[in-house]
């Protein structure tokens, strides 16, 4: 797992990547 900072931590949580607005595929795969 990548070391986050707790925005992008949320936004990994939320299914949202902070950086782009769209969804990271490895997270979408895994859900």
């Amino acid at each position: 797992m990548l070391p986050l900072d707790a925005w992008e931590w949320h936004a990994y949580i939320d299914g949202i990547d902070r950086e782009t607005g769209e969804r990271p595929e490895g997270l979408d795969a895994a859900r």
